[in-house]
């Protein structure tokens, strides 16, 4: 395997583990904190929560202060990509309505930002719908 190859799977590692959190905690509860993750040398993935932040949802301040989190346990060489997940809003292209959305903020240390977008909506019956996400160049710098 190559570096690019190594990079980019560090990359799809970090987002599964990440949307797959997300995607859990929003099916059981309806939403999640920001939360970060981090991937090191060896490819293991740690999630990072800030217990104090639990209640603050999406909200600039707790988004900051997780992305300075990410960002302090990011420093030390041996964490090769980085990441933060925040619940935001946006509006639907097709039909212009506000909707939920998921935001995966990805930065791996060769440079690389790479964000996420997933909206959700719940359903009459309570079932959680999942759009399609949506990938973009990233402005989230973590290291």
């Amino acid at each position: 395997m190559n570096a690019d190859e190594k990079d980019d799977l560090d990359m799809v590692n970090l987002l599964k583990e990440m949307d797959d959190m997300a995607r859990s905690l929003v099916e059981k509860v309806g939403g999640y904190p920001t939360f970060g993750g981090l991937i090191d040398n060896h490819g293991k993935v740690q999630l990072i929560f800030d217990q104090t932040a639990i209640t603050g949802g999406g909200d600039a301040q707790t988004i900051n202060a997780i992305t300075d989190m990410v960002r302090r346990e990011a420093k030390p060489a041996n964490i090769r990509a980085a990441a933060v997940a925040n619940m935001g809003f946006m509006n639907d292209p097709g039909t212009g309505r506000r909707t939920t959305v998921m935001v995966i903020s990805l930065h791996h240390r060769t440079g690389r930002c790479i964000d996420y977008v997933t909206p959700f909506s719940k359903a009459a019956s309570g079932a959680i719908r999942f759009g399609e996400p949506t990938a973009g160049l990233g402005k989230t710098m973590l290291f």
